[in-house]
């Protein structure tokens, strides 16, 4: 994680866009392929 100095907006923001990459790679993968998903869990 460095030396914790960079713990600040640039930080920060990379944490909520990555989170948000997540969630709506998520979604998009949940509206695409729901049933292959429902049979396979």
């Amino acid at each position: 994680m460095g030396k914790g100095k960079p713990r600040g907006l640039n930080s920060a923001r990379k944490l909520r866009v990555h989170r948000r990459n997540k969630y709506v790679d998520y979604f998009k993968i949940k509206k695409n392929y729901q049933p292959p998903i429902v049979i396979s869990f």
